[in-house]
């Protein structure tokens, strides 16, 4: 059994720099946060959308590699392609995979994405469950 956090909020516009390299993500204003945030990283994770389950890799933390300085919560949904800005998600963290990592370029960001979603469907995939 795995200890799991809930986090709720409504889809904003961000730097679309995932979508300029073929993760695209939902950047959440977070709802029920009360500003505190768990361990920065990247998650093995569910995300409610309409009423329907998605697995994804969601980023919680600063983008190192873009310099980033405010912390952010952001699903990159698997085989999900909507237009949700405006929405409200609900997330819910299964499991830390790895900390946050400043990537020397975009294509190593890339390469390490690719591995971390391989890593998130065999993971669900083992627990039998999407």
């Amino acid at each position: 059994m795995y200890d799991t956090i809930e986090l709720t909020g409504k889809v904003i516009h961000g730097f679309k720099r995932g979508k300029k390299i073929g993760f695209p993500t939902a950047n959440l204003e977070l709802t029920n946060s009360n500003g505190s945030l768990p361990k920065h990283g990247v998650y093995a994770s569910r995300v409610i959308v309409s009423n329907k389950t998605y697995i994804a890799l969601t980023n919680i933390g600063l983008a190192k590699t873009f310099g980033a300085t405010t912390p952010t919560v952001e699903p990159h949904i698997l085989d999900f392609d909507n237009d949700i800005y405006g929405e409200t998600l609900t997330v819910t963290l299964i499991q830390h995979l790895r900390g946050m990592i400043k990537f020397p370029s975009a294509v190593e960001l890339i390469e390490q994405l690719t591995k971390d979603c391989l890593q998130i469907r065999e993971f669900f995939n083992e627990k039998g469950s999407k």
